[in-house]
């Protein structure tokens, strides 16, 4: 993508203990990710040399505020805000289409060339249409944190989820539970399901005649 919102009160507030150094190699990171649109790669050398620092001072930042998944670094804000992004792009481009399709005097080819206008300002200007299983659409309703979802439904194919979707929800039911889910330390959904998570037992919070502690 071409450009993205930076909130400075935020950032500074976030990296107050950084050196400049530090700050400026975290910048340098977070636009690699908004300039690729996607997570960055697990190869701490490649992403060293394209920031231009060292392997410790990389390791640092993602370890700071990036997230470790298997094959990637995520970080929430972005995902949040190319989700977003992506959303609002969709919906423009649907209402552009209505809108000149209604008009029975345009032209077929001058309709799409007006509504291919409505791109978003991004390196995959049509986002792709990703058709999810009715048990994954399930699992998602459920689920409170939801980002990064294309991600997360490959998780869910990889590991063949969709008989296994009832059990699953039933163990969300009760983790929402937890002390820790109710504090609000909820996973994102893929490392939910990547580290099998559903598997585990939960511990819910102490309650008493109907009311939580």
């Amino acid at each position: 993508m071409n450009y993205y919102l930076h909130h400075i009160g935020d950032f500074k507030k976030d990296t107050n203990f950084l050196n400049h150094e530090q700050r400026s190699i975290y910048l340098e990171l977070l636009w690699l990710y908004y300039d690729q649109e996607k997570p960055l790669i697990k190869d701490i050398d490649l992403l060293a040399m394209k920031v231009q620092a060292t392997n410790e001072q990389v390791q640092l930042i993602l370890k700071l505020f990036f997230r470790e998944e298997e094959d990637c670094y995520t970080h929430s804000r972005i995902d949040e805000e190319l989700e977003k992004m992506y959303e609002r792009s969709e919906k423009a481009r649907e209402k552009a289409y209505k809108r000149w399709n209604s008009n029975a005097t345009a032209k077929p080819q001058q309709s799409n060339s007006n509504a291919n206008g409505m791109q978003p300002n991004t390196h995959n200007p049509k986002p792709k249409t990703q058709v999810y299983s009715e048990a994954f659409k399930k699992f998602w309703d459920s689920y409170p944190n939801k980002v990064k979802k294309d991600h997360s439904y490959g998780i869910w194919k990889k590991q063949k989820l969709d008989g296994e979707v009832d059990k699953i929800i039933k163990h969300l039911e009760s983790i929402k539970q937890s002390k820790q889910w109710k504090e609000g330390f909820v996973q994102h959904p893929s490392t939910y399901l990547n580290q099998k998570m559903y598997l585990d037992d939960v511990v819910t919070v102490p309650q008493i005649r109907g009311r939580v502690l």
